[in-house]
């Protein structure tokens, strides 16, 4: 294929190549003839092709200008069922229009991407082969589409035991279980089809042989969600593929979103997108920044340090590390949220990485908190100027910052398995063991008013284990300590279920006669879904000044507590032996987050190297 590439160069501007799919019956070989086009000429015509790539090591041929081409399985598999048995169509598709081997042709050829989707007469997103019981799954739309527009009118929840009676399958249904699993499809947690689905004139989802215009499936899950019926997922869901239904249902309302934006031409950040690009999933760490510079409005993509190399010459640290600096000389406000994102990695960094850029190859951990700030009202200096520089060569960011604390205790931080086939009951369980290790570790306080507020500890307490924040990222209501009195009661009904399960060998199971248990879970509903917001990859620590906070979990005994100049929230941060700091992560410490800390008499600023 070398020789055809080459016979075939991408010179101008604008020059791609297409593939014709030719005609043949769906059992023989797929032939392919590889062309020159250019999105200069008007008159071209083609479709572009979106789809999950797969194992580079499951590969089969095809034929292509009379050679024999290797493509991936699942590449295989769109080409078959997009054949016609009577008409030639033509396609760009990103794995044989661009020649893979050849980083340069490869990085002109992304800087165009979105020209190559926003030309594309039709795009089709290819979700793979057809789903097991999926006349079961059309039969549940076809049914859930009359009972959602009978509630058209109404936002009341539909609850799993009302089903049968509105004429749908039961939760176990074979329909139901189909639709988590097309849901659960790898396709829509990749990186590349944000800017295909976004930039596209129109989309078609293509499953099995079967297509249907993309806003279908997005209207399901909208109209679900308003029902409440897209909350039951986990109830209705193998536990297998409960979780990546639910990444695969918020990425669906996530594209919807992104293509909103962009067919109103309104302005999208840099610094969003790369928080978005850690949510999906993407085999080249680099793409995580060049598939997203398509989509940009509020940077000039041309500027110096964001531009598109794949040479093996550039590592990916040093990929990351021109793009922050970059963005940094560009828009030195965007300093924030970089920080905010530095240390909320779900994997280990990658190690020659400075600690205050941060590691998009690795998805985000946890609930941001920095990022919340407008509507949180996080304000911990955020009133002061920000003052930092960056030299020229060395990685140290230079910043104005004040210790005010110390971690003195904390507890294991709360990450269950989530790679494992685990339903509600084990999440439920290991929120459960998390809270009584925080209860634990905040009895060992002595006083009873929370020195840093006034307010009683108990208070303070609540608000601390879910950043005084809904589980909407509105501020938390004094309603609240109502919920969590009835969260303690649950907790030591679940606890005592725990302790006599492990004891006797048996299930766990719930024994209240009372009815003390359903009211407690009913009247704690909403700050448990505010604590599991909160929780996720986090520590609850005391501090040597007796400060309460929730850090993160890679933090250890000894880390400083360090507020930066105008930043909303602190940030824990570890001393290097070498001098300077490692930023471990932002966190909340009650009692601090409205610049408290720095009307204190004592406090200092000073000039800290971040490393």
């Amino acid at each position: 294929m070398e020789e055809v590439y080459a016979s075939l160069p991408l010179k101008a501007p604008g020059d791609i190549r297409l593939i014709e799919i030719h005609p043949a019956p769906q059992n023989e070989t797929i032939k392919l003839t590889l062309r020159a086009g250019s999105l200069n000429d008007p008159a071209l015509n083609y479709e572009a092709l979106s789809y999950t790539w797969g194992s580079e090591e499951d590969q089969l041929f095809v034929i292509c200008n009379g050679e024999q081409f290797k493509v991936t399985r699942n590449l295989h598999s769109s080409l078959r069922r997009l054949r016609s048995e009577q008409d030639t169509r033509t396609f760009w598709i990103d794995a044989i229009s661009i020649n893979q081997k050849d980083v340069v042709e490869r990085a002109e050829q992304v800087k165009i991407m979105r020209r190559i989707y926003t030309r594309a007469r039709v795009t089709w997103a290819d979700l793979g082969e057809e789903v097991e019981n999926q006349q079961h799954l059309f039969e549940l739309l076809f049914a859930l589409d009359k009972v959602l527009d009978s509630r058209k009118d109404d936002t009341l929840p539909i609850n799993v035991d009302d089903f049968e009676a509105l004429g749908l399958p039961k939760s176990d249904a074979p329909g139901w279980v189909a639709w988590q699993k097309l849901l659960a499809r790898p396709y829509f947690v990749r990186l590349w089809i944000i800017q295909e689905f976004a930039v596209s004139a129109e989309v078609y989802f293509l499953l099995g042989v079967t297509y249907f215009p993309w806003w279908n499936l997005y209207h399901f899950i909208s109209r679900m969600q308003v029902h409440g019926i897209a909350e039951d997922q986990r109830a209705m869901a193998d536990p297998s593929i409960a979780l990546a239904a639910i990444h695969g249902k918020n990425a669906v309302r996530n594209l919807q979103f992104q293509r909103d934006m962009v067919m109103a031409n309104d302005p999208r950040k840099m610094e969003d997108l790369l928080w978005l690009g850690r949510f999906v999933q993407a085999k080249d760490p680099k793409d995580r920044i060049f598939a997203l510079l398509g989509l940009v409005t509020d940077v000039d993509i041309h500027q110096p340090g964001l531009e598109i190399k794949y040479e093996k010459s550039e590592s990916v640290s040093q990929l990351y590390t021109r793009v922050a600096r970059s963005l940094l000389t560009s828009n030195p406000g965007i300093l924030q949220q970089l920080l905010y994102e530095a240390g909320s990695a779900m994997r280990p960094r990658i190690p020659e990485l400075a600690s205050w850029i941060p590691d998009w190859s690795s998805p985000r951990a946890g609930s941001p908190l920095g990022g919340l700030a407008n509507v949180v009202n996080y304000a911990s200096t955020s009133s002061r100027p920000q003052r930092f520089s960056l030299g020229s060569t060395s990685t140290a960011l230079n910043i104005e910052g004040a210790v005010i604390d110390r971690v003195k205790s904390l507890v294991a931080q709360f990450r269950p398995d989530t790679t494992g086939a685990h339903d509600d009951t084990f999440y439920g369980i290991e929120v459960v063991k998390w809270l009584s290790t925080a209860i634990a570790l905040r009895s060992t306080l002595p006083q009873q008013t929370y020195h840093s507020t006034g307010e009683s500890l108990d208070d303070a307490f609540w608000r601390t284990l879910i950043g005084n924040k809904t589980h909407l990222d509105t501020p938390a209501p004094d309603s609240y300590a109502d919920q969590f009195v009835a969260l303690l009661v649950r907790q030591q009904f679940t606890e005592e279920a725990i302790e006599r399960a492990e004891r006797n060998g048996s299930s766990i199971l719930v024994e209240d006669d009372t009815g003390r248990w359903a009211a407690a879970e009913r009247d704690s509903a909403l700050y448990r879904q505010a604590l599991q917001n909160m929780m996720l990859t986090k520590s609850f620590t005391l501090s040597e000044q007796g400060r309460m906070g929730i850090v993160p979990g890679e933090a250890r005994v000894g880390d400083e507590i360090v507020l930066l100049s105008g930043t909303a929230v602190p940030f824990v941060m570890r001393k290097k032996a070498t001098g300077g700091f490692d930023l471990v992560g932002e966190c909340y410490i009650h009692g601090v987050m409205r610049g408290e800390a720095v009307d204190n008499a004592d406090f200092r600023w000073e000039m800290l190297d971040i490393w």
